[in-house]
């Protein structure tokens, strides 16, 4: 799993984010913002609330 966590509720991405991605190749990757429900970004990333985190970690 990987994780990225922003303080805007429609955080944006930096080219490091993809480039770690592209590295790591993780199974699921998570924003978490402060958002009121959890939202697919892009394939493969969903923006998540600070708490979904333990619901995401309560699945390993």
């Amino acid at each position: 799993m990987a994780f990225e966590i922003k303080l805007s509720s429609a955080p944006l991405l930096t080219k490091g984010f993809w480039s770690a991605l592209s590295d790591l190749k993780p199974e699921k990757t998570f924003v978490i913002a402060p958002v009121t429900s959890a939202y697919p970004l892009t394939p493969g990333v969903e923006v998540i609330p600070a708490t979904g985190l333990a619901d995401c970690l309560a699945t390993l």
